[in-house]
């Protein structure tokens, strides 16, 4: 969709509305998506980037021309696809390209997400290559909006991070 510039303008203006703070949003994109008009999601993404909102690159290393799309387009984290995260734990290959990822992705000032991560031994992995977000089934199952609210509800304002720990089943 970031190639159609009615649905860009019609987001930013939803968004606008809506009177939330932008700079928290981060919309994923992935790179399949992007590279079928570089330059269309380019523009759409400098729009939503001056309105504060950042971009996360889904599903990364698993397309074409991934490095060529970290250059191009003004993104600010990366998702490392969840095929090399599963097996990170009993293979040197996958750690080594994860490694090697989180490395080249933090020297280029990106935030790095690892999506995939189902039990202990893959977080122990992922800790120790200095990932900075760990998402998987081992840290939290899928919820309802409804059990979602009750427990952001339950949280509050005063930013007690015990209570937002408690958003999550299983805090890592």
């Amino acid at each position: 969709l970031l190639t159609n510039a009615a649905f860009v303008e019609r987001a930013l203006e939803i968004l606008s509305l809506s009177g939330a703070d932008l700079s928290q949003l981060t919309i994923e994109i992935t790179e399949t998506a992007a590279l079928a008009s570089l330059e269309s999601a380019e523009a759409a993404i400098s729009k939503f980037s001056a309105k504060g909102i950042k971009f996360s690159i889904d599903d990364y290393g698993t397309g074409q021309s991934t490095l060529s799309y970290l250059k191009n387009l003004s993104a600010t984290e990366i998702k490392i696809d969840q095929s090399f995260i599963r097996s990170i734990a009993t293979s040197t290959t996958n750690q080594i390209m994860v490694r090697s990822t989180i490395e080249m992705a933090h020297a280029l000032g990106f935030k790095v997400v690892a999506e995939g991560a189902e039990d202990e031994a893959t977080v122990s992995v992922l800790q120790g290559l200095d990932c900075d977000v760990i998402q998987g089934w081992y840290i939290g199952k899928p919820v309802s909006k409804e059990e979602f609210s009750d427990r952001w509800s339950a949280v509050g304002t005063n930013g007690d991070e015990a209570k937002t720990n408690s958003l999550l089943p299983i805090a890592s």
